[in-house]
């Protein structure tokens, strides 16, 4: 028996349509983050002796995906360090996007460019003193490494921030 070419070319249309699905729906969740940025800004708040410190940035994904990674409880893992020449040394955290401690406040949101992240906290300049001791040199350099986690805590994507220096 024959089957008309039509019927063999609408056949063979479909199968090649669902093994690019199946393709697709077995890729890593992952597999759509693109990149990811961010930047570290110490601003003094008054004389007392205290800073804000801000980290913003963005994990680039389809913005469905990253609306679906905040509603299953993916967050940001933030860690304040000292920039030093043999090891770096770590002043604060880790502390989480969201609101908590430290006087400060954060915030997750879906953007077309993917999920992005804001976070403050206050600090007293001796947290940010990173270099204590007799002889500062150049003064402090900061960075925040910053970690993009699911809800268990395993990282799916990582970055550093731009160094801040100064003399905290």
């Amino acid at each position: 028996m024959r089957i008309p070419s039509k019927l063999a070319r609408a056949a063979a249309v479909t199968v090649a349509a669902v093994g690019i699905t199946v393709g697709v729906a077995a890729a890593p969740a992952q597999a759509a983050i693109t990149g990811m940025s961010a930047k570290l800004t110490v601003t003094a708040q008054n004389s007392n002796d205290l800073y804000w410190v801000a980290v913003e940035g963005v994990v680039n994904m389809p913005q469905a995906e990253a609306q679906a990674k905040i509603a299953s409880g993916h967050t940001m893992q933030l860690r304040l360090w000292g920039d030093d020449p043999s090891s770096d040394d770590l002043q604060y955290g880790p502390y989480f996007n969201g609101g908590g401690s430290g006087g400060g406040s954060g915030q997750l949101w879906a953007a077309s460019d993917g999920l992005h992240f804001f976070r403050t906290i206050r600090l007293p300049g001796y947290k940010l003193d990173e270099d204590n001791g007799w002889y500062e040199g150049d003064g402090d350099e900061l960075y925040v490494g910053v970690r993009f986690v699911t809800a268990g805590g395993s990282t799916l994507k990582s970055a550093e921030t731009n160094r801040v220096h100064g003399y905290f």
